[in-house]
């Protein structure tokens, strides 16, 4: 019988299978133990207490240092759209959950959020042993209330605007597609952005801007500047190649681009924080 979630316990001493791609999404709290998490082109350390999110299609390898205890909360994107979820909408925790793309790492942002999540981590591992009549509906209150902490926790970076629940669905969608084509420029210009969405191009900035308190341009390219970002922290990928991934037109381009915020090169940014 299918069933829109699993739970999973493992200790490791080393990564039984490299790159491996699970297709659906997967909260990830580390127990015990420490070493590195890649994820495609990104590598990042983890320790003890950490909560890491995995996305669909996402290939994943840990470098473990030191034996790790794992526990693997993996759900479908259906128990996302369930009625227990529902005062945040699928979409909007999916809109969340998106971030993670230039937001690799542990999620939590320290304060009573860590204590929680251990709690809810220790009490979804002993319901998933007992097996008893009430541990499968407890085992789903403790998830729910597990992802919109992660939720909460990922909402404290940077989003536009102020979204609630009752945000406009329109306004939800332009940015979940955004986040989708945020490597494709040609997708994202004004004109193309209207046409998705029944808009004018016109229309659509003024439209975005009364709801995000910023201009669509603006919010294209501080998500662009993110990815950057972190591809130049987290990833050996060289700077044409970056360049070339998230649809810039050549290395000179993204340097103009980079230089627009951070007043340096990519280069030299990478080398200054590597110094750090």
């Amino acid at each position: 019988m299918f069933s829109p979630y699993t739970i999973r316990y493992e200790k490791q001493d080393e990564c039984p299978v490299r790159g491996r791609v699970y297709h659906v999404y997967q909260l990830v709290y580390i127990i015990s133990g420490s070493g590195d998490q890649l994820v495609n082109d990104y590598t990042v350390p983890y320790q003890v207490g950490d909560m890491l999110v995995l996305l669909p299609a996402d290939a994943v390898t840990f470098d473990i240092k030191q034996t790790t205890e794992f526990l693997f909360i993996s759900f479908s994107k259906q128990y996302l759209e369930q009625d227990a979820l529902a005062m945040d909408k699928s979409l909007k925790l999916e809109l969340l959950l998106g971030k993670v793309q230039s937001n690799r790492g542990c999620i939590l942002r320290g304060g009573t959020d860590n204590a929680a999540v251990k709690h809810l981590a220790a009490e979804i591992l002993r319901e998933s042993v007992n097996d008893n009549l009430y541990s499968k509906r407890l085992i789903e209150q403790y998830m729910n209330a597990l992802i919109l902490v992660v939720a909460r926790n990922l909402s404290r970076e940077p989003l536009p605007g102020e979204l609630s629940e009752h945000s406009e669905e329109r306004i939800v969608a332009i940015l979940q597609y955004i986040q989708d084509h945020i490597c494709e420029p040609e997708k994202l210009k004004q004109e193309q952005v209207g046409k998705m969405f029944n808009l004018s191009a016109t229309y659509v900035s003024r439209y975005f801007r009364k709801h995000t308190d910023q201009t669509l341009q603006d919010y294209i390219a501080r998500c662009r500047l993110n990815l950057v970002c972190n591809k130049l922290l987290y990833t050996n990928r060289r700077i044409g190649e970056i360049a070339f991934e998230l649809g810039f037109s050549d290395e000179s381009h993204l340097n103009h681009f980079f230089r627009k915020y951070h007043d340096t090169t990519p280069s030299a940014f990478r080398k200054r924080k590597q110094v750090s």
